[in-house]
């Protein structure tokens, strides 16, 4: 961020609102959050939520409150297929565009995330708002998150041992209700957040009983400068569901010349290794590439899982110098997170 942008970003913010707002804003979020995090229920419940190797680019549907955060009308577009050795294995495909407003300390965002695994189907649409304030050389804000989902399981879609089985036809089709919650702090060389991209517990299925499950995620990462033509982006990030095992991936990659970028990564579920690529123009295009691997019977069985992605920063006016923040030598570059 320029030093004239964050002069400008600082008053307009001091004639706009008062502090004492913003701190009563951030307490109510934290206590919702801690008292949601005591309400998490013991019974078991699996993960629902679309699962990313190319987390960084897809922050906004995991945290609201990334929201804003570069300053720039922002998309992302995603798709992952995930197990490509296995018939109906999961599939998805997420679009997200977030951007601030004229005062710059609020930001909006939406995002459509499609997924499907086996015989259900789902459809999400979520819009986000978030709330900035300063804080040093970055910031830190607040995010709220709703949207509807539309679920959709079908038998007719199954190869039934034998067609007739009435066990094995029907289907039914539900819009379920969603909210989510969450922190962000953004600084030029790092960032670091907790989000909760699902906070209802809404029933799926009357005849089953089936919930959706509350997901928690903790996400962070720095980068380092290697030299005059190379940075070292190291990021990670924590999930927890209840009722399923605690999850973790990390991921360290190179960042040749502004432009190209190559690394790996480590997922605790199925022992996945990760091999990520991608292609940058500063402060405006990127393009990546992540392929997955899980050792032992999984990956034999199911063949690798592989992602697509495209983003891209659209700063006008005054902010298209915050797009950019110096980088860790001293030189413009694009932004990291």
């Amino acid at each position: 961020m320029s030093a004239e942008h964050a002069h400008s970003f600082h008053q307009a913010n001091l004639l706009s609102y008062n502090f004492s707002g913003m701190t009563r804003a951030f307490y109510t979020l934290l206590v919702l959050l801690f008292f949601v995090g005591l309400s998490v229920p013991k019974t078991a419940s699996a993960q629902q939520e679309p699962r990313y190797t190319q987390f960084a680019v897809n922050k906004l549907a995991i945290n609201p409150a990334y929201a804003g955060s570069r300053d720039a009308l922002s998309g992302s577009f995603l798709y992952r297929h995930q197990w490509t050795g296995l018939e109906e294995a999961p599939r998805t495909l997420v679009a997200s565009f977030h951007a601030p407003l004229r005062n710059p300390r609020l930001s909006v965002g939406a995002q459509l995330v499609h997924d499907k695994l086996g015989l259900t189907r789902s459809s999400g649409l979520y819009t986000s708002y978030a709330y900035r304030v300063p804080l040093g050389e970055g910031s830190i804000s607040a995010g709220l998150q709703a949207g509807l989902v539309q679920m959709r399981f079908s038998w007719n879609e199954a190869l039934a041992a034998d067609p007739n089985d009435p066990l094995m036809q029907g289907q039914w089709n539900r819009w379920l209700p969603n909210a989510g919650a969450g922190l962000h702090w953004q600084h030029p060389r790092a960032f670091a957040g907790i989000g909760v991209p699902q906070l209802l517990q809404v029933r799926m299925d009357p005849a089953s009983g089936a919930r959706t499950a509350r997901h928690w995620f903790a996400m962070g990462g720095y980068a380092f400068a290697l030299g005059q033509h190379a940075d070292l982006r190291t990021q990670g990030m924590a999930q927890y569901v209840s009722g399923a095992p605690f999850q973790f991936q990390v991921q360290s990659d190179v960042i040749l010349a502004e432009r190209f970028w190559m690394g790996a990564g480590y997922r605790s579920q199925n022992n996945a290794l990760q091999f990520l690529f991608g292609l940058q123009w500063p402060g405006e295009w990127r393009v990546g590439y992540a392929y997955d691997y899980a050792f032992g019977p999984m990956g034999l069985m199911s063949g690798g899982s592989h992602e697509l992605s495209f983003a891209f920063d659209l700063p006008t006016g005054e902010r298209r110098n915050a797009a950019h923040h110096p980088s860790l030598t001293g030189r413009p570059a694009p932004r990291f997170f």
